[in-house]
């Protein structure tokens, strides 16, 4: 039976959620055109909307077969976030991965999801044996990180991390020994994904060379958190830069103070 647009969007609250986030990465300019996705997998869809027959199948390049039955909202491949703020059915799928983790059919929304989906299952696969509770991906293109790995000296994550955490407290309180980096490989792609799942396996985000970054959370939101918190970070390093004078950062002494004040050195 057809699940009416309306009363799916009443009944899986995450919908909403993706709808804020959405807004949130548009109204910043982090996700131009139709860039940047976000998936998030649910632990509980409603029984009558997940047993849903679904649309034609769609190949995904590699099998996921950890991840057959699960169900995903996922943003629609060539869909701008802008324009989730208005349509939540015109430009995100609910879908489920087919048995052997081959293929997934969609039960409501758009018929095909990003094409960086399979990258994001490379990620979710490895969440869900090893980081259960985390659940979100959000992948944007925030201009202050994007510059940063143009730079020759910001290569690796160590250096990246000295840098950012320098510039603001809660960088490391909340993100202290949780930012990977990876070097250019092609968007999308399977590789690009594995990659990224493997350093998500400890960290909370990592950023991708030129590129962007990828955060991941227990929700949406808090993924996000990651990336504005970051991107703070980064946006004091070129403010002080564009000045003339390099800056100076948080000493030692202060970041260690203030690890150390809320029990998180070590």
């Amino acid at each position: 039976m057809e699940v009416a647009g309306a009363d799916v969007e009443s009944r899986i609250p995450e919908l909403k959620e993706l709808q804020r986030v959405a807004c949130w990465l548009a109204q910043r300019f982090w996700s131009e055109a139709n860039a940047g996705n976000i998936s998030v997998r649910l632990t509980d869809p409603p029984a009558d909307i997940a047993q849903r027959e679904g649309g034609s199948p769609v190949q995904m390049p590699i099998a996921f077969p950890e991840l057959a039955g699960q169900h995903f909202l996922v943003t629609g491949a060539g869909k701008r976030m802008r324009d989730i703020i208005h349509d939540l059915e015109g430009n995100v799928g609910l879908i489920r991965i087919l048995p052997g983790g081959e293929a997934y059919t969609c039960l409501w929304g758009v018929s095909r999801v990003t094409s960086e989906f399979p990258a994001h299952s490379a990620i979710h696969q490895v969440l869900l044996a090893e980081r259960p509770d985390h659940k979100a991906i959000v992948h944007t293109h925030p201009p202050g990180l994007a510059a940063l790995t143009h730079l020759a000296q910001f290569k690796d994550a160590e250096t990246l991390s000295e840098v950012l955490f320098r510039m603001h407290p809660e960088t490391s309180y909340f993100l202290f020994k949780q930012l990977a980096y990876l070097p250019y490989m092609v968007p999308g792609s399977v590789e690009l994904g594995r990659a990224t799942a493997e350093v998500l396996r400890v960290c909370k985000a990592t950023l991708w060379d030129k590129h962007g970054v990828v955060a991941i959370g227990e929700t949406m939101s808090r993924a996000l958190d990651w990336i504005e918190i970051l991107e703070k970070a980064a946006q004091i390093y070129w403010l002080v830069a564009s000045s003339g004078q390099q800056p100076v950062g948080l000493t030692d002494q202060q970041i260690e103070a203030m690890l150390k004040a809320y029990g998180l050195a070590g």
